[in-house]
């Protein structure tokens, strides 16, 4: 084989290898994420205090499947959420945007009884 057949295909296999080294391990949520309940909007406006915006997108090339990339951005936008102090969660978007997975919610503190 001529060298610049054997260095393209050489480059090719090196970026699938480091490609595929790009793959993590699924998000742990912490005991608070895991505490945290959804809550609706007119349930929200009227009883919480709005924390803030939890937000978190994947590329649609890194996700193996929808189910997949969608429990992995629920989990980091949990995360998000409790880090800010929230109780509750409402879900904003869920889905592709393009080529991007994004899933995006806004946290909240709601009293205990909510």
């Amino acid at each position: 084989m001529p060298k610049k057949i054997i260095s393209v295909l050489a480059s090719a296999l090196m970026l699938a290898v480091i490609v595929s080294g790009c793959a993590t391990a699924p998000t742990q949520m912490t005991a608070a994420a895991e505490e945290l309940k959804e809550v609706d909007s007119n349930t929200a406006r009227a009883h919480c205090r709005m924390l803030g915006i939890a937000r978190a997108e994947m590329h649609g090339l890194v996700a193996e499947s929808k189910e997949q990339a969608l429990a992995e951005l629920s989990r980091q936008v949990r995360n998000q959420a409790a880090a800010m102090g929230a109780t509750h969660i409402l879900w904003r978007n869920r889905g592709k945007v393009g080529t991007v997975w994004v899933a995006k919610g806004r946290a909240y503190k709601c009293p205990e009884d909510i």
